[in-house]
């Protein structure tokens, strides 16, 4: 379906966390089917293992990128004020000959939302939502808080300090903000943008945003199941240096100090495990190196900066166990890779994460709200376990993998999408298509 179609793909980073995971499979897969696709990226970042004539930098001017930071950051205005990505939308040739547009993180001041619009005249857009941004007043999570369903506004986010924000800025200007994003989209047309969630949960909250005049599809993130799969346990461990006895648990993140991702729980549960005797944490990803003393202290493993798939999937094969400690996740690929990986999970069950895991199945589900006791126990209860026990536990993970996380199956559901907007531009069908019922 769709053969031979030209998709631009448009995302801040090349390469750092789970929404650029997304885009380097999106990319690989589409390439393989035979599509022309092109990678704009705000920001490089860290080089990707990416073909280089597949990815591009957008053209900044550098004077308005700044006034757009300050804007954004001290003066908490949404990304509204660049005027290059308004004339990128409607002059430069990955955006005007593309078949499909494909958005991804639009924030992270290289973006400007009024682009959308310009866009839309021309070239059909499809959105997927990471988290909560494009349908709140800042924030990328809103936790308990429901502002966002009415005009946000006293910001509760406000009460954290500013770099615990994350994306919003230093003045609460969230009610203003909204009112942008609402406006922004009631001037796109309903049949040229398409909305896409890795999870139910995130699709039916945007169900009940600006983003729901618009038909939203549910396509879970794919993962490469050859790159991720099962292996040699103790081959795994000698060839990261880790113990060849006892039990691992892995805590990875990209960041650790981003506040979602629940960073606090390390100390404590590192010494919660070793005090119990059940095992010892490793914890692989960016993290202070203050911390990752601490931890040491604490009988913990510690691994920084994982970026390569070779070594992360080294480390879930090593790893008895993964623990999902975030306080607010989408649809995170630590887990989908972990179960690949034929090692079950361990999580908080929020956003999305309860859509990915069969409780007692393929890991542990845990209160929204668990703490460090709540982890030890779960970590307790699978050591408590028979070996034939593990080993159907690893089975179930690996097929539960395949059966709902394969990258063929999202490379193909993604074609579909763009291959209904490329024939809707084209009157091929209807212009106004009913609302398509959401994946199981």
């Amino acid at each position: 379906m769709g053969a031979g179609m030209r998709v631009t793909l448009l995302n801040l980073f090349a390469r750092y966390g789970g929404a650029e995971t997304c885009v380097r499979n999106l990319l690989r897969g589409l390439l393989d089917r035979g599509h022309t696709v092109r990678l704009l990226v705000g920001r490089r970042g860290t080089a990707p293992s990416l073909p280089e004539e597949h990815v591009a930098l957008l053209p900044r001017f550098y004077p308005e990128v700044v006034l757009q930071l300050v804007l954004s950051r001290l003066g908490g205005l949404t990304e509204t004020t660049l005027l290059l990505p308004l004339w990128l939308a409607s002059r430069h040739p990955d955006f005007t000959e593309a078949d499909v547009v494909h958005g991804h993180i639009l924030n992270g001041s290289y973006w400007n939302l009024w682009a959308l619009p310009l866009l839309a005249r021309k070239t059909p857009i499809v959105l997927t939502l990471h988290d909560m941004w494009l349908m709140t007043g800042g924030c990328d999570h809103s936790e308990a808080c429901q502002r966002w369903r009415d005009r946000c506004g006293a910001c509760p986010m406000m009460q954290r300090p500013w770099r615990r924000r994350n994306s919003v800025g230093w003045r609460d200007l969230t009610r203003l903000n909204l009112a942008i994003k609402r406006r922004v989209f009631r001037c796109v047309p309903v049949d040229r943008l398409v909305v896409v969630s890795p999870s139910r949960w995130l699709a039916s909250l945007a169900a009940d945003s600006c983003l729901g005049r618009f038909r939203i599809e549910v396509i879970p993130n794919g993962v490469d199941l050859d790159a991720f799969a099962p292996g040699d346990q103790a081959e795994a461990r000698r060839a990261l240096g880790l113990p060849a006895a006892g039990k691992l648990f892995l805590a990875v993140a990209g960041n650790w100090g981003n506040p979602h991702k629940g960073g606090e729980l390390l100390l404590p549960l590192a010494q919660a495990l070793a005090a119990d005797g059940v095992g010892r944490l490793v914890v692989a990803g960016r993290i202070e190196e203050s911390l990752a003393d601490r931890l040491r202290a604490a009988a913990a493993l510690v691994i920084p900066e994982v970026h390569d798939p070779a070594r992360l999937r080294r480390l879930f094969i090593a790893a008895d166990n993964s623990l999902l400690l975030s306080r607010n996740e989408n649809f995170p690929y630590v887990v989908s890779e972990s179960l690949a990986c034929g090692r079950p999970v361990i999580a908080r069950a929020v956003g999305g994460v309860r859509e990915m895991i069969a409780d007692g199945v393929t890991g542990y589900c845990l209160p929204a709200a668990a703490g460090v006791a709540e982890f030890v126990a779960a970590a307790r209860r699978w050591a408590s376990l028979t070996p034939a026990d593990v080993q159907a536990q690893r089975q179930a993970a690996r097929r539960w993998a395949e059966d709902r996380f394969a990258l063929r199956k999202m490379v193909e559901s993604y074609e579909g999408v763009y291959a209904g907007l490329v024939a809707q531009r084209n009157d091929k069908v209807p212009t106004t298509l009913p609302r398509p019922r959401q994946a199981a």
